[in-house]
């Protein structure tokens, strides 16, 4: 059920869906991803799902996938990655610090978390990159845990129109 001042995120009709903060800002990239920002631009949230094949047994969990995003990246020196399952869905993440220069402050440098995040329920796979400033970590933490909490992947079954989401209808 949607809570107070959120939005419903619907990506591929249904297939892959969270609430999110209804002041933040929505903006597809044509790279693939989708954007979220608050009102200041203080946090960031990147997300992007794939539709994935059938997976033989012996293929990597989600938290070994990650594993293996991370070391792509710079973000690599993750202490460790935490996974559960929730349902039918499998979760797996790692947050880190970092400083990063603020371009609303002048660029001073400020010290930032940064989360990656992976789900999958064997048939969508959703990776979620998020940023915040650690002072503001006392809203954005909560917005995340929202975020993930409220994460839903559909199995193929497409809505005929995103209008007919159950977050749009009216109560019985």
């Amino acid at each position: 059920m949607k809570g107070p001042a959120e939005k419903i995120l619907i990506l591929d009709r249904g297939n892959v869906e969270f609430a999110y903060p209804h002041a933040w800002s929505f903006e597809p990239d044509p790279a693939g991803f989708a954007k979220l920002e608050d009102p200041k631009k203080d946090c960031l949230l990147e997300v992007s799902y794939l539709h994935l094949p059938p997976l033989p047994p012996e293929a990597p969990d989600v938290a070994a996938r990650l594993r293996l995003v991370l070391d792509e990246s710079k973000e690599g020196r993750v202490a460790g990655i935490t996974s559960i399952d929730r349902g039918d869905l499998r979760l797996a993440w790692a947050d880190y610090p970092f400083d990063s220069a603020d371009r609303e402050r002048g660029g001073i440098m400020r010290a930032a978390r940064g989360r990656w995040f992976l789900a999958d329920n064997g048939r969508f796979q959703v990776l979620m990159t998020y940023y915040y400033w650690v002072d503001d970590a006392g809203w954005a933490v909560p917005a995340w845990e929202r975020i993930v909490t409220t994460l839903r992947l559909g199995f193929g079954e497409q809505l005929a129109d995103p209008r007919d989401h159950w977050s749009l209808q009216d109560p019985v």
